[in-house]
């Protein structure tokens, strides 16, 4: 019975966590990179943006900053598996920050400003994510131990 409300945690955080970057990437990300689009050298230029490119950036935006808030879920996932480890994780924070500025370089933005608010929350969760598979780790040794103590 404890695996079941375990998964359902897991369940709830992962939408949790989709919920938040949809809605960070929809009032924060969207407004800023709207603005930068319409605006640019808008004295010289007529902007008009078809109905078509402007649901395709939006749709893009939303489920790339979603999907990238699932930081979380990504790291938990390799310290379970064995891949990293908690220890390992604090030890090449520099590298995880450099891969974190990178996924946010790549995120569908288009200036230096949308960038950084996709960027800021993305150091967050990767910081965050380090605490959080540190207290999961120990929890899943202990219950481990707890396991083959019984045994």
């Amino acid at each position: 019975m404890r695996s079941k409300t375990g998964f359902a945690g897991f369940v709830v955080f992962a939408s949790g966590l989709l919920v938040a970057g949809v809605a960070f990437a929809y009032y924060i990300v969207l407004p800023k990179a709207l603005s930068f689009l319409t605006h640019y050298n808008d004295e010289f230029f007529n902007i008009q943006i078809r109905a078509s490119d402007y649901y395709s950036f939006v749709l893009l935006v939303l489920v790339g900053v979603g999907v990238v808030f699932e930081l979380p879920i990504f790291v938990l996932a390799l310290v379970r598996l064995g891949i990293v480890t908690p220890s390992r994780l604090r030890r090449t924070r520099r590298v995880g920050y450099f891969i974190v500025a990178i996924v946010a370089v790549l995120l569908p933005g288009i200036d230096p400003v949308t960038t950084a608010l996709e960027a800021i929350p993305l150091f967050v969760l990767y910081e965050g994510s380090i605490w959080l598979a540190v207290l999961c780790d120990r929890r899943w040794h202990r219950s481990s131990d707890l396991a083959s103590a019984t045994e």
